[in-house]
């Protein structure tokens, strides 16, 4: 199977925002509270939050495509839009997601692949992420794709307060 990865233009903000939510929505809501997990998604993915997004530099959506049907997306953020680090050597990735009928064909490694090339191209010396402690399959492909457990931070759904493992690559 042959996955390309096109860098997402504002022309197809609409596309990314039902993408982005409806694979959030299918990953998370049945693991938390459902009032506080609507608040969090109403607020968070909005047009504006989208719109906003795709207009800063330091932010980056891109797409997976197999057969010009898109089967991933993930955001990438460069300091100083980072939630956490902040370095400017370093590449978080904020979103990284996979259409549910394209899980286990190989996607998310070439989309890893695909960011660990692009951070080397972006002169970055660790890429980093925040995952939900109970998120095993994400921690476990993490894992898989070189990536250690290096801390912790709270992250907010509504008003419910969780724990984010932090979990560090270094591509030199």
């Amino acid at each position: 199977m042959n996955i390309s990865f096109k860098k997402v233009p504002f022309e197809q903000a609409d596309e990314l925002l039902k993408i982005a939510k409806e694979t959030f929505i299918h990953t998370y809501s049945h693991l938390n509270d459902p009032e506080q997990f609507s608040i969090y998604v109403n607020q968070t993915f909005t047009s504006r939050n989208i719109n906003a997004q795709l207009n800063n530099a330091q932010t980056h959506y891109y797409f997976g495509l197999v057969e010009n049907n898109t089967v991933s997306y993930c955001q990438l953020l460069e300091s100083p839009h980072q939630t956490d680090l902040n370095t400017a050597h370093s590449l978080e990735i904020a979103r990284f997601y996979i259409l549910d009928n394209w899980k286990g064909k190989g996607i998310g490694g070439a989309m890893m692949g695909f960011i660990k090339e692009l951070a080397m191209e972006l002169g970055k010396t660790e890429i980093w992420l925040g995952v939900w402690e109970k998120n095993l399959a994400g921690i476990s492909f993490y894992e898989k794709m070189n990536f250690s457990h290096t801390g912790a931070h709270s992250f907010m759904i509504g008003s419910d307060e969780q724990t984010d493992f932090i979990m560090k690559y270094s591509p030199r």
